[in-house]
């Protein structure tokens, strides 16, 4: 059986984009997934958030991960659910 991945970071729509700390905590969220997982053929998508409202604030902070997730991992698609 063939099971494609899609991973998700757990940011939502209620977070609080320009707080430093809801920030460390995502980055280290999803540094921990692509650490544990980027060796895994499953996964085909590193996703940002969750159903979260398009904001410049919201822009800013995923700009931010997928950064980081690139350095991490660059040969897989980025994406991230839109409310």
């Amino acid at each position: 059986m063939d099971i494609l991945v899609w991973e998700e970071n757990p940011d939502y729509c209620t977070i609080q984009w320009t707080n430093p700390e809801t920030f460390a905590t995502a980055c280290n969220q999803l540094k921990e997934v692509v650490s544990r997982d980027k060796n895994r053929a499953c996964v085909i998508v590193w996703s940002m958030a969750n159903e979260t409202p398009v904001s410049d604030e919201r822009n800013s902070f995923l700009h931010r991960l997928v950064d980081t997730t690139r350095k991490m991992d660059n040969t897989r698609m980025i994406s991230a659910a839109l409310e």
